[in-house]
């Protein structure tokens, strides 16, 4: 699979909401299925991501500026909505 495939069905199979704090997206997923989430963002190579922290049901996604946070928040869209 393709990492962009494989990212897609993970947020569309298990993110439940994304907030958008300072300079940091949080992503709450299904409980237990973090850090397949964030381990597909890490693969995924975006500039905006500097990395990604996941526990059970959490992703902290960590970016240099609150300008990258919301490009981060889009580009998950943009996957979320792709054909």
């Amino acid at each position: 699979f393709h990492v962009g495939v494989m990212l897609k069905k993970e947020l569309q199979d298990f993110l439940t909401d994304t907030i958008p704090v300072d300079n940091f997206v949080v992503l709450k997923t299904v409980s237990g299925n973090a850090s397949g989430t964030a381990k597909c963002l890490d693969d995924i190579g975006w500039p905006e991501i500097i990395g990604t922290i996941a526990g059970d049901d959490t992703v902290l996604i960590i970016s240099k500026s609150p300008e990258d946070a919301r490009i981060v928040i889009d580009k998950l869209q943009e996957v979320l909505v792709a054909k």
